[in-house]
């Protein structure tokens, strides 16, 4: 429906990394799985995408050719950092809120980054002068690298606040939140 009412050339449906290389790259739309298109006056729904598996073979986001005061809602703390950056680090839940589009989404399925790869991107937002993040993910609090990364954060005075699934937070964790630099869940 929403093709119809625009005049949009392509829908990406799912994750869209891939997907958008594929088309800057010349790839016949016939040819790209994930995605709505125009032939003529007919719109073409492709076959799914399947997810990427590996979310470590993404670049880290970067972001130092931006000029940061042009988006609304990104400003930090004062005292912290002059700019806050939402982060993902995972990417699926294992929730299935009736009230959440995550399910359907993600079909069901979680994938995290790896420490190696997260440990870059914070060390490349420090780098650029960012020290105040939101962490957008729905796993921060189960990631298996939850103490490592939380330290990490610690240790680059990174002030942070993130999103969770109230029954992931533990005393033990909140008090790992709160010494780590967290400062809202």
């Amino acid at each position: 429906r929403l093709m119809k009412q625009s005049k949009a050339d392509f829908i990406i449906k799912g994750e869209g990394e891939e997907i958008v290389y594929e088309i800057v790259s010349g790839k016949k739309p016939d040819k790209i799985n994930g995605i709505y298109f125009r032939k003529g006056k007919q719109i073409i729904e492709n076959r799914d995408r399947s997810l990427i598996q590996n979310l470590d073979i993404l670049p880290i986001p970067k972001i130092d050719g931006f000029n940061l005061d042009e988006y609304p809602g990104n400003k930090g703390i004062r005292g912290i950092s002059n700019y806050k950056i939402g982060v993902i680090f995972s990417r699926g839940c294992y929730g299935k809120c009736a009230f959440c589009i995550s399910p359907d989404f993600w079909k069901g399925c979680i994938r995290f980054h790896r420490y190696e790869w997260i440990k870059k991107y914070i060390e490349y937002l420090v780098e650029i002068g960012i020290h105040q993040i939101m962490i957008n993910d729905d796993n921060f609090l189960i990631h298996p690298d939850f103490d490592q990364i939380t330290n990490l954060l610690k240790v680059h005075g990174i002030k942070y606040q993130c999103m969770t699934n109230a029954n992931d937070v533990t005393e033990e964790k909140a008090i790992i939140l709160s010494e780590s630099g967290c400062y809202k869940i």
